[in-house]
């Protein structure tokens, strides 16, 4: 008899934890839901011809690490598009105070063809003036080609000296992105060199996704302020997730 509760017991507490796992991944989006934009549904002729080129030469694919590692593993020689709409939303500058654009360069540097909903999802890049600093977004484009919404996801600084952003975007359309911070200071490299004694700030956030193109944040992990020697932050062998710092509880 003890023999037979104990094993019902089991069975009762696989049974309540698969269902409270089912219901947590019911809550997420599915691979399974994800469907392939058709470029025949995009109403914009310019947008559509942009996503024609990459769909007639090369799709990146989910999922994606977007470091360090992502630009020394591609190997496509892609042309990016120049942003025709809403490109007064993306610039980058050394100096975070400079809001300087440069829309001469601001392009879609690559494209996805896997949607969730009735939006296209792309990579803009933007680079300032000098050609210092590099910044990407994933943004979520609406079938006319204009923005719906747009999230950082990759940050260099001093021709790729120091990564401030890092980012996986997964295949149920989760995105996390590993952000360094550096509140204090305006800029971070002067004249080709490291500010001395820099007070930074580790932030993980999780985002989803919507079937609406949005990117609606699911968990925010802070970790404590340090100081980041120049050793760290040139360290090119470390990513941002691997640097160790500790998590404020």
């Amino acid at each position: 008899m003890k023999y037979m509760i104990k094993k019902y017991c089991l069975a009762l507490l696989v049974l309540i934890s698969t269902g409270s796992m089912m219901a947590q991944i019911k809550n997420l989006p599915s691979p399974l839901s994800a469907k392939i934009v058709r470029a025949e549904n995009i109403k914009d002729r310019s947008f559509r011809e942009v996503y024609q080129y990459f769909q007639a030469n090369v799709f990146l694919e989910l999922p994606v690490t977007i470091n360090r590692d992502f630009k020394r593993k591609d190997r496509q020689k892609l042309r990016p598009y120049p942003l025709r709409k809403d490109n007064e939303l993306f610039f980058v500058n050394m100096n975070k105070k400079d809001y300087r654009r440069n829309d001469k360069e601001t392009k879609i540097s690559y494209m996805f063809s896997e949607t969730n909903g009735d939006y296209v999802m792309g990579i803009v890049t933007a680079i300032s003036a000098d050609h210092h600093a590099v910044k990407s977004w994933l943004v979520t484009f609406n079938l006319s080609g204009h923005v719906i919404d747009y999230l950082p996801i990759c940050e260099s600084l001093g021709e790729d000296m120091v990564r401030t952003i890092e980012s996986h975007i997964y295949e149920n359309f989760i995105v996390d992105v590993q952000q360094l911070s550096f509140p204090n200071n305006d800029y971070i490299i002067e004249k080709e060199v490291l500010v001395n004694d820099l007070k930074g700030q580790r932030v993980d956030r999780s985002f989803i996704i919507t079937t609406e193109g949005k990117f609606k944040k699911t968990k925010e992990v802070c970790f404590l302020p340090q100081i980041y020697s120049d050793t760290t932050l040139l360290d090119k062998t470390i990513l941002i997730h691997q640097r160790g710092e500790n998590a404020i509880k």
